[in-house]
């Protein structure tokens, strides 16, 4: 400062350090910013509280399992509706049928016959 007046900063570092150095001023309590053109330092902020509750943990942990686990439980949901709807419909048979062991057993040896 000369004259009681501020001194402009000619450079674009400097300037960015000046306004810097002005926001922490402005920013922090008073008798807290001595030495502040030396070195920045920013104010602490306030101690997030560590721990939730223990609703809060279970839930996004359940929430978490359902994420996860939807897609594979709608994909075996699939295959049963598809594998029922197959059978019945484009096979005439009953549906009962198709989820029987007797029906697999004689599909796998169609598949794989010695031929």
């Amino acid at each position: 400062m000369t004259d009681g007046h501020p001194v402009r900063a000619s450079s674009g570092v400097a300037r960015q350090e000046a306004d810097a150095n002005a926001r922490i001023r402005y920013l922090s309590p008073p008798g807290e910013c001595e030495g502040v053109e030396s070195f920045m330092t920013a104010s602490p902020r306030p101690a997030r509280s560590a721990s939730r509750s223990a609703g809060r943990t279970f839930g996004r942990i359940l929430w978490t399992a359902f994420k996860i686990l939807i897609v594979p439980i709608l994909c075996v949901l699939a295959l049963i509706l598809g594998l029922a709807a197959g059978y019945s419909v484009l096979g005439g048979r009953p549906v009962a049928e198709a989820f029987e062991v007797q029906t697999w057993k004689h599909l796998y040896d169609l598949v794989f016959a010695g031929g």
